[in-house]
């Protein structure tokens, strides 16, 4: 794929997403950042965090269940205390309905596994993660992702 299509498809996606978040009444308040030549792209930040676990997400519905651990897990790391505990319960909570105990303490311990992990070696970048988008083409994944400002 050309530079310039891939580019035109970067843009595509971020627009996709901006109109999405825009379509929110929560976040059409917000200042939400796209892309920004000051700050690293969060998509990639997000790519760099994943990464050791990568191997262990063999398809498409377990790449996007990795990202979306990973964004429970990068979000609970940078919220006050306070607000983890509730981050945290409300997301096992959903899970357990949908998928049982079991799978809710799987998802806790490996929530905290990559807590631990944003910490040592994401200590710096406080910004939320909003949103994202994820789509394929034909030989990969692109993951577009709306964050906040640094904190």
């Amino acid at each position: 794929m050309s530079k310039k299509r891939n580019r035109k498809c970067r843009k595509d996606h971020l627009e996709a997403l901006r109109q999405e978040l825009q379509s929110d009444e929560f976040f059409a308040r917000k200042e939400v950042i796209f892309k920004t030549d000051v700050e690293e792209k969060m998509s990639e930040v997000l790519l760099a965090f994943i990464e050791p676990y990568r191997e262990f997400a063999t398809n498409r519905e377990a790449y996007e269940r990795l990202i979306v651990t990973a964004i429970v897990a990068w979000n609970a790391a940078v919220v006050p205390k306070k607000e983890r505990e509730k981050l945290l319960d409300e997301t096992s909570k959903s899970i357990m309905g949908s998928a049982g105990d079991k799978a809710a303490q799987d998802f806790k311990s490996v929530v905290n596994e990559l807590m631990e992990w944003k910490k040592r070696h994401f200590p710096a970048n406080k910004r939320y993660i909003v949103s994202y988008q994820l789509s394929e083409t034909k030989h990969k994944y692109h993951l577009a992702v709306a964050s906040t400002l640094e904190r």
